[in-house]
């Protein structure tokens, strides 16, 4: 078995940066995915001239709740490591960015506690991992299903959008 206890070589230069790197493509895509959601929810409300829209942006708004898990969890998580509560630390975790917190200490932890680390990253990746299986599968069927089984289909947000910018680049094209 592996001695996490020793102090780790100067060799791995490249950690902070791989480590900066994880922490911004997980960055990317909570905020893409966020944004998708709050996308899709504001297009069934301003399209809901019948009430299929009001109940998909419902049901849109609805599977958000189980993303206060993850956070709850974390918030336990850091109560139960010694942390004393503090405003900011139930601000961030009321805003959702608790995961973020985590992986942000992740990358500044100091290089004397290994373990520590070790820890910290696989907290951070499980309350990842719930959170994409309480937030994200719910809502990938979800929208998959409007995308098949509704009469919105292919007219979702997104490829009306791209149906647009599409029909203006034509007209561009064809003008010149």
């Amino acid at each position: 078995m592996r001695d996490y206890s020793a102090t780790p070589s100067r060799g791995g230069a490249c950690m902070p940066c791989c480590q900066l790197c994880v922490f911004a493509f997980t960055a990317f895509l909570i905020v893409a995915e966020r944004t998708a959601l709050i996308y899709c929810f504001v297009y069934y409300l301003w399209t809901g001239h019948n009430y299929c829209y009001a109940h998909l942006a419902g049901f849109t708004a609805l599977f958000l709740l189980p993303g206060w898990g993850p956070q709850w969890l974390s918030y336990l998580w850091y109560l139960s490591d010694g942390r004393i509560r503090r405003k900011s630390l139930t601000w961030t975790h009321i805003l959702h960015l608790g995961i973020f917190k985590r992986l942000w200490e992740c990358m500044c932890l100091p290089d004397v506690h290994v373990y520590c680390e070790i820890m910290q990253q696989a907290d951070a990746s499980a309350l990842r991992l719930f959170e994409a299986l309480v937030v994200t599968l719910p809502q990938t069927l979800l929208q998959t299903y409007v995308l098949i089984c509704t009469d919105i289909g292919i007219k979702s947000p997104g490829t009306q959008t791209l149906k647009r910018k599409c029909r203006k680049h034509a007209c561009k094209v064809a003008t010149v």
